[in-house]
């Protein structure tokens, strides 16, 4: 699985001298900043007011709650060492459940596959909790997220819809990860064209991930020296750097990052992350759409999303390009998990037996047909979801379509009408002067 890679840094500390003088003046420039911020919050708090009985700034309300409940926990490298063992231990035993649940399931389920543009508006209809994994480094994958988005909006045209996603994060303090369609904002956004569809369709957008040092590089400062306070999920994970990384500190920042979302204890943590977010601000919404790898909706069923939601009806949508994905990302995820594999940090050799045991098991359970004879359009099939005896009997279903290469022209979705936008208000949240000194961009 190939996963996004850290945007790069636009900041970097060339040596240890230049970082210690930047460091001198960090808490004097943190404090101007947090004053600053709260006067600015304060003036907003009395227009947020008039608007707080419209479901969007009560969205906003219930999310600001849960961020302040989990505020961030700083820990170390070696504890993270330690809830990763911990992960890896969970993943093993959440895959022997699954084989053990699908080995008793003697049902044989035939596929079919169709060789044509998948009729979205048709395959949504009854599901109000969307799941659409892709493989990251592609261009068909967004351009097909855009004509998901563009049916969904067409089957409701009068419904509030969330996009919630992977691939738009806060990178600021002043940021706030829930944002209304058509409203400025300054979240960093990977896949552009998604976003604006978004906003034209009236879509509002939560971002899942919070990039602490994306925008610009943040090392700390202590008794025991300098080191990078690395996010993922509610931890912050601080890695002390010797005199010779700190010239590298961009660079490092970006493999440690990468590394630690692409490890058992990332995936985890962030989907921990992600099903807070969402389930705060579920009830405001009446259909929400997730995008994001598809290691967090398919990979295993204790710890993927739709489970872990535990909502009342699911569809994951798999998009599976036929294009070539980026080598670069492709090499940098090779060389990554190989040295996460020789600091024993990926997941261990019984869980990829438990997997490949699975995959088996479940060829055996289930028949295909269908041929791609034109390649200018997609190859899919619908199935049920596998749920096994150890979870609730939540319906899904899952899809699994295989894209054509980018530049095939795709048939646009245009909506049945488009929605009036309200008019959107900044997003108004209570600020702690020691929230920049700890480098804090949840709160």
């Amino acid at each position: 699985m190939r996963y996004l890679s850290s945007l790069l840094l636009l900041f970097l500390f060339p040596a240890f001298a230049a970082a210690q003088s930047a460091l001198d003046g960090l808490g004097n420039k943190a404090n101007a900043q947090a004053d600053a911020i709260a006067k600015k919050v304060e003036a907003k708090v009395q227009g947020q007011a008039a608007h707080s009985s419209q479901p969007f700034y009560r969205a906003q309300e219930a999310l600001r709650k849960v961020m302040e409940e989990y505020s961030p926990e700083i820990i170390s490298w070696d504890k993270m060492k330690e809830l990763n063992a911990r992960a890896k231990e969970r993943d093993l035993a959440s895959r022997k459940m699954d084989l053990k649940a699908v080995q008793q399931n003697q049902d044989i389920q035939k596929i079919t596959f169709q060789n044509s543009w998948p009729d979205y508006t048709a395959l949504l209809k009854g599901f109000t909790h969307i799941y659409v994994g892709e493989a990251h480094g592609t261009e068909s994958t967004p351009a097909e997220m855009v004509r998901l988005l563009q049916a969904v909006r067409k089957l409701h045209t009068n419904k509030r819809i969330l996009l919630a996603s992977e691939f738009s994060v806060t990178t600021h303090l002043e940021d706030f990860p829930l944002v209304k369609a058509q409203a400025p904002n300054s979240l960093v956004h990977i896949y552009p064209e998604v976003n604006r569809a978004a906003d034209a369709l009236n879509i509002d957008q939560l971002a899942l991930d919070s990039r602490l040092g994306l925008d610009q590089l943040v090392l700390w400062e202590d008794e025991k020296g300098l080191s990078l306070p690395i996010q993922c999920g509610r931890y912050l994970v601080q890695r002390y750097l010797s005199s010779q990384e700190v010239p590298q500190a961009q660079e490092l920042f970006s493999t440690l990052e990468m590394t630690l979302n692409y490890i058992p204890f990332g995936i985890l943590e962030r989907n921990r992350q992600w099903v807070r977010y969402i389930k705060a601000v579920e009830p405001f919404y009446d259909i929400i759409v997730v995008y994001a790898g598809q290691g967090h909706l398919g990979d295993t069923l204790s710890n993927d999303l739709p489970y872990m939601l535990d909502t009342p009806d699911f569809l994951n949508i798999f998009f599976s390009p036929t294009e070539e994905g980026d080598p670069q990302l492709d090499r940098t995820y090779e060389e990554m998990g190989k040295k996460a594999r020789r600091n024993h940090l990926q997941r261990g050799h019984q869980s990829d037996k438990a997997e490949e045991a699975l995959l088996e098991v479940l060829e055996k359970q289930q028949e295909y047909s269908g041929e791609w004879t034109d390649k200018t359009k997609p190859f899919w099939a619908q199935a049920l979801a596998i749920v096994p005896a150890y979870k609730k009997n939540i319906p899904g279903k899952e899809i699994l379509i295989y894209l054509p290469p980018s530049g095939v022209k795709m048939p646009v979705i245009q909506p049945a009408e488009k929605p009036h936008a309200q008019p959107a208000k900044p997003p108004v949240r209570k600020r702690n002067p020691d929230d920049l000194r700890r480098g804090n961009s949840f709160i």
